[in-house]
């Protein structure tokens, strides 16, 4: 296909509550769209049951069964129906899709990293197909604790627990600026806005 000149940005996150999440952002820093998300809950419960089984089997001294091809055929089932819903949103809004870099030592959320990787790949070549350019990537650090409202970073602005003392996941508070949102939404537009500042620089 005829090469698409990207317009926008399209900012993902590895979801705390979410497989992951997404923001479009303009050249002007603007949001376009935001929420792009696929619920992690289902994911995350199947996910668990397939790993106890595992582990069953295992004690059982069973290192060869289906069920081990089964556990990765619904996690591949999953990150491509996400890729699918990504590079619409891409194709639509003429984004660069913008991931952020994992390195080995970062905690996996809901997508480990090799499943995280499988999701960069299954974008680099549903993107190609389109005409889109190949994701970008940009730093990790702070994604999650950064505000992209005002910039600010600190520890503060992702509380652990609410009022009543029950602990929090999702949540995102600005401790400078006040600014509230989901905590995935949150790091998915800065991820984005780091793509942007990356361009420009």
């Amino acid at each position: 296909p005829e090469p698409i000149a990207a317009e926008t940005f399209l900012g993902i996150d590895r979801g705390a509550a979410k497989i992951g999440s997404a923001t479009v952002i303009d050249r002007s820093g603007q949001m376009v769209a935001e929420k792009i998300a696929l619920e992690g809950a289902a994911f995350s419960a199947e996910m668990a049951r397939w790993r106890k089984r595992i582990a069953a089997l295992q004690r059982k001294g069973l290192q060869r069964h289906r069920a081990f091809r089964l556990r990765g055929r619904k996690a591949d089932i999953a990150i491509g129906e996400y890729a699918n819903r990504l590079v619409e949103e891409a194709f639509k809004y003429r984004s660069q899709i913008v991931l952020e870099k994992i390195k080995g030592t970062v905690m996996a959320r809901f997508l480990t990293q090799s499943q995280f990787q499988k999701l960069h790949q299954a974008l680099t070549y549903k993107a190609e197909r389109l005409g889109l350019p190949p994701p970008v990537e940009v730093p990790a650090a702070y994604t999650s604790q950064t505000c992209a409202r005002c910039g600010h970073k600190a520890a503060e602005n992702r509380p652990k627990r609410d009022a009543a003392g029950r602990p929090l996941q999702d949540v995102f508070h600005c401790v400078s600026c006040g600014y509230q949102a989901n905590a995935d939404d949150n790091a998915s537009e800065v991820i984005a806005l780091r793509a942007l500042h990356q361009e420009q620089n």
